[in-house]
Formats: C-alpha cells, structure tokens, sequence
C-alpha cells in the first residue's frame, strides 16, 4: 500500500521527536569498579559518562579524573572515592557522601556542592566553580582547606558551613561568603592564612584563630566571638558588626576599620589581647 505523502511527512516529525527526547534525557552511569574515569572498565557497561549523564561512584570504588570530562549530576556514595586533578564541567548537584580529593578545576553551571555529614573533601588546590556562577558549597561534613598555591586555589562558590573546616598550612583568599552557622567550627591553624576580600562573613559558630585572618574588605557580622592564639587584622575598607558585642579572643588584633556593636553594647578587649587600634566606632 502506498503512503500519502502528507503521512510520510508527519511519521518523519514524529521520529525525528521521539530521537529528541530520547537524546535529552539523563542517563545514570554508575561505576563497576576503581580506575580512571576515561577508562571502559570502570563503568557498568564500559559505558564512559558524557555530559548529561549521572555519574555515581559505587562504594568501595575509587575514580580518579586526570583530564577534562563532562556530566550531569555527581554522587560519590559512602565508602568511595573521588580524585579529581583534571576538569570536571557539572550541569548539575555534585553530592559527596564519601571522600572527595580536589586537586583540578570544577566548572559548575548551575551546580551547587554538598558535602554531607561525616564526610570529607580535601581541597589541595585547584578551582571550585571556575566561571564564578552564584553557586553554594554545603559543608555538613569536614572540608579540609590543604592547598598553597595562590594562583590556582580559588572558590567562586559561596560555602555554608555546619560542619568542620579546617586550614591547617598556607595561605588561602576567599572572595565568597562564608557563613559560619551555629553548629559549624572554623579552626585555622599556627602558621595559617585565611584572607577575606569580597567575601562575607557571618560568624554564630565556633571560629579558632591559631593562625591569621585577614579582613580585607566588605561587611562582616559577628553574632559570636573569635578566640585562639592568633591574629585578626581588620582592613580600612572593611566594616564589622556586632549586634551583641565584639570581643574577639586573640592574642593580636589589628583594627583599622570600622566597628559597629549594639547600642548598648559595649566592646570588649579580653585579657591576655593586645588591640592596636587605628580605625573607628
């Protein structure tokens, strides 16, 4: 039986979408066992992920990405690993119930990262959300902030804390906020540096000062107190506020900034700090 033309028509148009909706639908590609992320063994299948796939790495299994490679979502489940020295572009959530080493670049368009309680990532060096897109790094867990090379350690993501983070050597800028809540501890150690440019602090949690912070910049809201042995330096072009009072609990602040308590607060400079004092209250 000849087909009309028309109908020859319509059945190509509905192929043709049938094609497009299959083509636009995510794949999960989960791992069959350790090794590198372009290698076919690693996966179920030896299918090797591509962008709009979800990945997950299985438990006990360890991949290591050492070049540029593409997905949708990335779940590292608990008990396994992810290395990841090369580049990584995420078009969705990265979820780290596992360990995570960070060493490469990771562009997260429209991705936020969550590190989930009891979980670790350890950030040597490299970038988080290269492109800079407004994203949110959820720690729950413990973020260890190891890395020491200024050229290339960098996050344009915002990180929420509640769990632990952790700068134990080097000399780290952050140009996004940190918001430190009530449940979350910051330590920063002897011979460490955190420096806070553009970005934000706001501090309710536990926040230990053995090393260096600097506020170089922007509006800062202390709803609780440093403490530790350390230094605070608080730059002109910042301004810190105090609704309950500012009492940081360090061996050293130098103060040429800005201050604003409550008004009926007063500050507070503990025993044992030494405040040099060049700023306004």
């Amino acid at each position: 039986m000849k087909i009309p033309f028309y109908q020859t028509i319509r059945l190509s148009l509905f192929l043709l979408f049938c094609t497009h909706v299959l083509d636009v639908q995510a794949v999960t590609i989960e791992s069959a066992g350790t090794g590198n992320w372009g290698t076919t063994t690693t996966w179920v299948g030896g299918v090797i992920p591509v962008a709009g796939d979800d990945v997950v790495i299985k438990a006990t299994h360890v991949v290591t990405l050492s070049d540029t490679r593409s997905c949708a979502t990335l779940t590292v489940e608990t008990n396994a690993t992810f290395n990841h020295s090369g580049v990584l572009n995420n078009s969705g959530a990265f979820l780290n119930q596992g360990t995570t080493v960070w060493a490469g670049t990771f562009n997260g368009s429209g991705a936020n990262i969550t590190n989930n309680a009891g979980k670790t990532i350890n950030w040597n060096d490299g970038y988080i959300d290269l492109t800079g897109g407004g994203q949110t790094l959820t720690n729950n867990g413990i973020l260890n902030l190891i890395g020491t090379n200024l050229s290339n350690f960098t996050c344009n993501m915002a990180i929420v804390n509640t769990g632990t983070v952790n700068k134990t050597a080097g000399t780290l800028t952050i140009t996004q906020a940190l918001t430190n809540q009530a449940a979350g501890t910051v330590t920063v150690s002897t011979g460490a540096s955190l420096t806070f440019t553009s970005g934000v602090i706001t501090q309710s949690g536990t926040f230990t000062v053995d090393g260096t912070v600097s506020l170089s910049g922007s509006s800062h809201t202390f709803n609780t107190n440093f403490s530790g042995t350390g230094t605070l330096n608080i730059s002109a072009n910042s301004t810190v506020t105090a609704a309950s009072g500012f009492a940081p609990a360090v061996a050293t602040v130098n103060h040429n900034a800005t201050l604003n308590a409550g008004a009926s607060t007063a500050l507070t400079i503990p025993s044992g700090t030494t405040w040099n004092w060049a700023g306004d209250f």
